[in-house]
């Protein structure tokens, strides 16, 4: 891949295919970084492109050039309207692949909440469940679109195609600043759940039902969403054959990629007092 310029803020320039949107004027950090090129910092994925009557995000850059934990962007990496970083570097380039989020994945809200949600994909991607999870959704094609919700929960646009085995489009509803939630573990202990985990979980739910593989019924679909080890209690209760594609990404697998305990059960509870790690990349420790 040939090298491209990085992008700086302020002095680079980027597009907007929404005719509203134009002029645009320029890149900006959502959180400060010392990082400089040519004099100007520089930018990462989930920053701010500023344009008339709005905002619009960075999401992609270098999946090889990572700057406290997230990808540099550069000339020619896409912003989430469409459009794309113009200008670059004429003296720092970085020619490594492209990290980029599916293009059927939609998040709406303000561009802080947008931030949030482009940090905690590109954290999902690099765990080996997380990436099945983005792979399964570009594959079937349908559309998931992630909004801002007071708490965590997803659901097909279309159950009846959902119950005909077909595709659907999903709206999630995730709250990134929610480190509150424990789930059901083993040996009546309970497991805190970052929130990028909550957001996996309802991920998994819009892949199954994209692809045509979920179902409607509540109980059965979280039974296969959660997956292995079943506490032999909610097992029993279940009555249900072992997932069809044991290969699936599930919230377990999730947890293991996490260095969590296993989730065993569908109980859960709401601990504000001792909130779980929030696992999101992309602040520098000492920067101001």
């Amino acid at each position: 891949m040939a090298a491209k310029g990085i992008a700086r803020m302020v002095i680079d320039r980027f597009s907007c295919p929404v005719a509203t949107h134009n002029p645009t004027v320029f890149l900006i950090q959502a959180m400060p970084v010392k990082k400089l090129v040519d004099y100007f910092p520089v930018i990462r994925l989930g920053d701010i492109g500023i344009e008339t009557g709005g905002t619009d995000i960075v999401a992609e850059g270098s999946s090889t050039y990572l700057i406290c934990g997230l990808p540099v962007a550069r000339q020619g990496d896409k912003l989430l309207h469409g459009g794309e970083i113009l200008t670059g570097s004429p003296t720092e380039f970085d020619g490594g692949p492209t990290f980029s989020l599916p293009k059927n994945i939609k998040i709406g809200g303000a561009w802080p909440y947008k931030n949030k949600v482009v940090r905690d994909l590109y954290y999902l991607s690099q765990l080996p469940n997380g990436q099945k999870i983005l792979d399964g959704i570009a594959a079937s094609g349908q559309e998931v679109i992630i909004v801002p919700g007071n708490g965590n929960m997803s659901n097909p646009d279309d159950p009846n195609a959902v119950k005909a085995g077909k595709g659907s489009s999903t709206l999630v509803n995730y709250d990134p600043d929610d480190s509150s939630i424990y789930v059901e573990g083993e040996n009546g202990q309970f497991v805190p759940c970052p929130p990028q985990l909550n957001l996996g979980h309802e991920l998994i739910h819009a892949q199954r039902w994209g692809s045509g593989g979920g179902t409607t019924a509540n109980s059965t679909e979280e039974y296969y969403v959660i997956g292995p080890p079943y506490s032999p209690d909610w097992a029993k209760k279940m009555k249900k054959p072992p997932m069809r594609d044991p290969a699936s990404p599930t919230e377990n697998g999730l947890h293991k990629d996490m260095g969590l305990k296993p989730r065993t059960g569908y109980g859960h509870k709401i601990d504000q007092a001792n909130p779980a790690e929030n696992k999101r990349p992309g602040e520098c420790p000492g920067t101001p």
